[in-house]
């Protein structure tokens, strides 16, 4: 009775009246269903699936280790052919039985070649012999014994092992040298005389055994895996794990010497691979057929884990916010319908009022914010933008234009007439000025007006200071053409008279530069003044990149300010001004612009 009014009580009423608890049970049984179906899909196919990865990827592996394998034993043939390519070589190898003289010098190169040889070569080789069958004699040097001569006999070609099929890759080679047996392996290399092919020379090289410790050290990847080399003769020649217990290579010879090529097979619970690497050389790799079922365990293991923790994580959730869930959107709903008198003006649409669908409510009312508010942006973005043009034009209206350029031009004909042609020349390159700035309706200029119009200042300005100043300025041709905002060089150069050279006793130099780089254009005007202070500096530099409402200052000059605003509302916030200085030896400041031509205004 207890569990029937629990069940009762707890499930089966708030899942008939709840919302939240319909919505618990849906969501939580499209949740963990599809899990649990997973999961036995899983069981089913996993451990099939994980025994073909094991066998695809260790296949994969043979042919990549046989490749990397034959790719050294390559590399270092070819070593062993350019060993002859030195004509020296044959030259020795010829004079090396006649008199004395030569003997020595021969014996000389060979044991300095062969030492150079084998030190050169010294991860891969532990002996090279050098054979010469013309003067039956065969060179030696090993880290061991240094360098060794030694007579050999006639039919050396044909008695010695090394020589076995003329040449090529030997294993297990054993070789009877001072009462001890060396083992290989070896690589040889036979020379011919061209005209009758008659042998003169060889070359044998012992190896490392790391040649093969390096290929099977690629396979051993794997927990309780065995790899190792079978000669033609089915013995191993090399193997990772020397004293298992399982030796079953005879069994396995039987085998893998039927396989052309190579690949898989199941020999008394392990998974064998095997390549034929040569005719008388396989690579084997045997991995026990448990370890497929260990993977299988522990994948099954973290499925579980998984499915209980998603579990255990989607019945948090889903208690949470179906519990928080409904009231905040009722609220929310209220609120979205009252916006109306939030913003005043324009009504929500009647659409909104009418539905009781509390989700479209919310909908319809996003999207009447987001109207609301691109049309209060754009209204306030073109607000500013007359604000700043009016701005603009009052700052070039200060002075009555017609009047100063008639009064300017008067005083220039006195100047004439009086022969003061000094005064004249400034009179005219002021009067220019004047006229360049009462071109109220041009915003933007090309590169050669504004220059224009700076080297008309900088006339005046030497004619004031006579030599102590020295202005360069460097303009390519292909910038030119390019806009640029009106009076943007000409304060800057003020600006290094105002502030710069003030209490300098050296030359004054002004230098600018204008240049052009992926798209933008750069202006920059240097002089060695007296340069800015740390502190002034950072304040001038928060000054550009702050945010204020203005973007002019209420003087009479166009400062640093103005001319980054001009350049920011004319090209984009990423452009403008930057200021570098230090105190005593030099103050920088570059515009940086987007590089336009007026043939691309539209």
């Amino acid at each position: 009775m207890r569990l029937k009014y629990f069940l009762k009580k707890y499930i089966l009423t708030p899942l008939v009246r709840s919302i939240r608890m319909k919505l618990f049970v849906l969501t939580l049984t499209v949740a963990i269903v599809p899990l649990m179906v997973a999961a036995v899909i899983s069981r089913q196919n996993s451990q099939d699936a994980m025994e073909q990865e094991i066998l695809t990827q260790n296949e994969s592996k043979m042919e990549w280790v046989n490749r990397e394998f034959y790719g050294n034993v390559e590399r270092i043939d070819e070593s062993l052919t350019a060993f002859f390519f030195d004509n020296n070589v044959q030259f020795y190898t010829s004079k090396v039985d006649q008199n004395d003289s030569w003997q020595k010098e021969g014996i000389q190169f060979f044991r300095t070649k062969l030492k150079a040889y084998l030190f050169a070569n010294f991860r891969d080789f532990i002996t090279v012999r050098y054979y010469s069958f013309e003067s039956n004699k065969v060179f030696s040097a090993s880290y061991e014994q240094d360098f060794l001569i030694n007579e050999i006999s006639d039919d050396e070609f044909k008695t010695n092992q090394l020589f076995k099929n003329e040449g090529g890759l030997l294993y297990n080679i054993k070789e009877k040298e001072k009462g001890q047996v060396i083992e290989g392996p070896y690589l040889t290399k036979i020379y011919r005389r061209f005209d009758n092919q008659e042998v003169i020379s060889a070359l044998v090289v012992k190896l490392n055994w790391n040649l093969f410790e390096r290929a099977a050290g690629l396979l051993n990847t794997e927990k309780n895996s065995r790899e190792f080399f079978l000669d033609g003769e089915g013995k191993i020649i090399y193997e990772t794990h020397k004293g298992l217990e399982r030796d079953n290579s005879d069994e396995i010879y039987e085998y893998v010497k039927e396989s052309d090529e190579g690949g898989y097979l199941i020999i008394n619970d392990e998974y064998v691979f095997h390549r034929r690497l040569s005719e008388e050389l396989y690579l084997v790799k045997t991995i026990p057929t448990s370890i497929a079922t260990e993977f299988y365990r522990k994948t099954m293991s973290s499925q579980l884990v998984i499915i209980l923790l998603t579990g255990i994580i989607i019945i948090g959730i889903i208690l949470f916010f179906g519990a928080q869930l409904m009231k905040p959107i009722r609220s929310l709903t209220k609120s979205m319908q009252n916006i109306d008198d939030l913003l005043v003006s324009d009504a929500l649409p009647e659409t909104i009022a009418k539905t009781n669908d509390e989700i479209k409510v919310l909908e319809q009312s996003y999207r009447f914010m987001i109207d609301k508010i691109r049309n209060l942006i754009d209204k306030e973005y073109k607000q500013r933008i007359e604000i700043q043009s009016a701005q603009l034009m009052a700052l070039q209206a200060q002075i009555n234009p017609h009047f100063m350029y008639n009064t300017l031009q008067m005083i220039g004909a006195m100047a004439v007439e009086k022969e003061a042609m000094e005064i004249y020349e400034i009179i005219g390159a002021f009067s220019k000025m004047m006229r360049y700035n009462m071109q109220l309706t041009e915003e933007l200029v090309t590169v050669e007006q504004e220059l224009a119009n700076v080297e008309q200042y900088l006339q005046i300005q030497k004619k004031r200071f006579d030599k102590k100043l020295i202005v360069y300025i460097h303009v390519p041709e292909n910038t030119k053409q390019i806009l640029m905002p009106k009076l943007s060089i000409q304060p800057i150069v003020e600006n290094c008279f105002k502030y710069g050279f003030v209490r300098t006793e050296r030359e004054w130099i002004i230098d600018v530069r204008i240049w052009q780089d992926t798209g933008d254009l750069y202006v920059s005007v240097k002089d060695n003044g007296q340069g800015i202070t740390a502190g002034r500096l950072l304040e001038v530099q928060r000054n550009l990149i702050g945010d204020e409402e203005a973007p002019f200052y209420k003087n009479e000059n166009l400062g640093l300010k103005n001319i980054d605003a001009r350049i920011k509302m004319y090209f984009g916030r990423t452009y403008g001004l930057k200021v570098e200085s230090e105190e005593g030896q030099y103050t920088t400041i570059t515009m940086i612009m987007k590089a336009t031509k007026k043939k691309e205004e539209a």
